[in-house]
């Protein structure tokens, strides 16, 4: 949980990431929704309006790599003693979401906020305060999330294709396994995968 101290500890505000993530797709480019539980303690004004605003990262991933990109809200979130929803987004592109499939590998994703709470209104103190929040998206969760965008724009699979009719076959279930994925027959994309894999296993005798 994020802590946001203003004043003298006079008030202050916490933010708790959720589990809870949406996706809005896009062209090349898609909109990713994180859900936080805002909630304030101590001598503040009830509905104290205050912005949020900070940026995304890959937790488990060093370098300047793991940025994601900017999170916003279009309003600003009124100061309450009990638990209120806020959501942030960011822009996701497709590259970036293989790059994270590839970062998580199967697991849980990781993901880190680091966040700039600005008071409008209340003036009487120094009106930013800064910290982080680390977001474990369970692997059920992130996956099911990602179903909401067409799994062409982050599954690349890589067949060689030569002369050799057994590769071919497999390229050709591939293709058919993405087609199935687009028109939502799930089950039947992952029985055309696994029998991609059948034929070329035998042609590299691996």
């Amino acid at each position: 949980m994020a802590s946001f101290r203003f004043g003298s500890n006079d008030y202050t505000v916490n933010i708790r990431a959720q589990q809870h993530v949406n996706f809005f797709q896009g062209w090349d480019v898609h909109r990713l929704a994180l859900t936080f539980e805002v909630t304030a303690h101590g001598d503040f004004t009830v509905d104290a309006p205050f912005l949020v605003s900070g940026a995304l990262w890959a937790h488990e991933t060093p370098g300047p790599a793991s940025w994601i990109g900017v999170l916003h809200t279009p309003r600003p979130v009124g100061l309450k003693s009990f638990a209120t929803n806020l959501t942030l987004e960011t822009s996701v592109t497709d590259h970036q979401l293989r790059g994270l499939e590839r970062v998580r590998a199967g697991n849980d994703l990781a993901l880190r906020a680091e966040l700039s709470l600005t008071a409008l209104a209340e003036t009487k103190h120094w009106p930013v305060a800064d910290d982080q929040e680390v977001i474990r998206v369970p692997h059920a969760t992130w996956s099911n999330a990602l179903t909401q965008l067409d799994a062409g724009a982050f599954v690349d699979v890589l067949v060689p294709v030569t002369t050799v009719e057994a590769r071919a076959t497999g390229a050709r279930r591939i293709r058919e396994a993405k087609t199935a994925i687009r028109d939502g027959r799930y089950e039947h994309a992952v029985a055309l995968a696994r029998a991609a894999l059948d034929p070329v296993r035998e042609a590299c005798n691996t």
